[in-house]
């Protein structure tokens, strides 16, 4: 490669993490390009330093009007909420897209640690089996192995939070009564920052599957526990979970050695530190909440 020629990225997906890893690949000097499935996306992102592109990834004319080679790609687009054939379109068919029309490209995988179906509240690490509860779940574990098959490098991602993403806490702020779940599931995240964290360094490592989550993974009560301890609030109680999930509800605890040993370093280490800037939004929103109910309260 010509040493004056910067490294072209494209990303995939210009949500919440795509657009910070965007970014920061900018800020690092990378000539990055995003893309996006709407005109209104497009617009949003505008101006931040990075190329937009927008279009429907799932289908080849996208790719196909994309400017030269890149060096890498990251697929971190999301379903947009949809089911098994929203799955479909931006895992499957948007995977073989670029693998078609960009194969000399890195392609780096976001996936998710939902594919391990795990319930009985065990360590699980990239050489446990998979087993996805649902169909979602599986479609996932098919695009793993598509990008594995061409070497690329899958990024198992836990629960993301972050500014603007928090929601088990907005949950509770919501309900502060009664919370949906088992309160002895194990729950497993990430903060944003370290997902970016570990997608640069997913640049550099070998093609292989990579768990990525914070250090300690959580019991649901031990996590309000210590929410409503911060916040000043009482205990909520817990009932049956009744919602439907789309990957399933499962009970394990994931493990990050693997990246750690790599070079990962998390910023964010456990929850306790990633949450405190939401916490300082959460208590001035009790306390409002607070002086308005003591206000009525005074003119009734």
């Amino acid at each position: 490669m010509d040493p004056r020629r910067k490294e072209r990225i494209f990303v995939l997906g210009g949500g919440y993490v795509g657009k910070e890893l965007a970014a920061r690949l900018t800020s690092l000097g990378y000539e990055v390009t995003v893309g996006v499935f709407s005109e209104t996306s497009r617009r949003v992102l505008e101006g931040h330093g990075f190329s937009v592109v927008h279009g429907d990834a799932a289908e080849g004319s996208f790719w196909l009007k994309l400017n030269g080679a890149y060096d890498a790609v990251f697929h971190c687009a999301s379903s947009q909420r949809g089911g098994p054939e929203a799955y479909r379109r931006i895992f499957l068919l948007a995977t073989r897209w670029a693998q078609e029309v960009l194969p000399s490209s890195r392609l780096i995988l976001f996936s998710s640690t939902s594919v391990y179906g795990q319930t009985d509240g065990s360590w699980v690490t990239e050489e446990s089996p998979v087993c996805p509860q649902t169909e979602t779940g599986q479609i996932l574990e098919e695009a793993e192995k598509m990008v594995l098959a061409g070497n690329g490098v899958v990024l198992r991602v836990a629960g993301i939070y972050g500014p603007g993403r928090t929601v088990l806490l907005t949950r509770l702020l919501e309900s502060p009564a009664e919370i949906p779940g088992d309160p002895q599931r194990y729950v497993n995240q990430v903060h944003r920052e370290d997902v970016v964290s570990a997608a640069l360094l997913a640049l550099k490592l070998d093609p292989s599957i990579y768990n990525v989550v914070d250090d300690q993974p959580v019991r649901l009560r031990e996590y309000y526990h210590w929410l409503c301890e911060q916040l000043g609030i009482p205990q909520p109680i817990f009932r049956p979970d009744n919602r439907p999930s789309k990957r399933g509800r499962t009970h394990k605890r994931v493990s990050n050695a693997k990246l750690k040993a790599l070079g990962w370093e998390l910023r964010y280490p456990s929850f306790r530190e990633g949450l405190e800037p939401e916490l300082v939004m959460a208590r001035d929103r009790i306390q409002n909440t607070m002086s308005k109910e003591n206000s009525n309260a005074g003119n009734n």
